[in-house]
């Protein structure tokens, strides 16, 4: 016998079908715009960023197998710019049942220091069992706003959404997540269980 889907199962279908549909759109535009050399650039970005939509969406829908922290890193660094290094030294045993909500957290983390460094830096990640760090080489947290870092709206560029994804995934799944400024300089996001 074939369970019956919660009413949040079915409203999350809902929503991946929704998110789905608008997502064609995205990839018609791209289609259009590689016929122009002037443009195929922009339409290459449009269509790797509406393939990790899909493919979050696929997660989301289908529950997923999971996948490692290297992959779900290495997925959401592709939104990095050359003007960005990324290093990473990760357990490679850690792996997360909920890879498209872990994906967020890294879109969101490296998003944040790609703009607080515009002319390029670097961006660190280790991860053990016990915990995740996050490190970039930009001007760190200004003061005022370090206390409040992950309430919602709190933000010197941008919604001010982001770091406030990032704590509630992290609380989702038991971790608590904690923002600092690190004495030579950069900021630093250390999410522990």
């Amino acid at each position: 016998m074939t369970p019956t889907p919660t009413d949040r199962e079915l409203e999350l279908k809902g929503l991946v079908h929704d998110l789905n549909n608008v997502l064609q759109w995205f990839v018609g535009a791209a289609v259009d715009l590689s016929d122009d050399p002037k443009w195929a650039s922009l339409s290459d970005r449009m269509m790797k960023s509406v393939e990790r939509a899909q493919r979050i969406c696929r997660s989301i829908d289908g529950g997923g197998p999971g996948a490692t922290l290297a992959e779900i890193v290495r997925e959401a660094a592709t939104v990095l710019p050359e003007s960005v290094t990324l290093r990473c030294d990760i357990d490679p045993t850690l792996r997360f049942a909920r890879n498209w909500a872990w994906e967020r957290v890294f879109l969101n983390l490296f998003l944040n220091s790609v703009r607080a460094m515009p002319q390029g830096g670097a961006i660190e990640v280790t991860a053990t069992q016990l915990e995740i760090v996050v490190v970039d080489d930009g001007p760190g947290f200004p003061l005022d706003i370090l206390p409040r870092a992950f309430e919602a709206g709190t933000s010197t560029k941008g919604t001010g959404m982001g770091l406030h994804v990032v704590r509630t995934i992290a609380a989702q799944e038991g971790a608590a997540v904690t923002a600092s400024n690190r004495p030579r300089g950069g900021a630093e996001i250390r999410i522990s269980w």
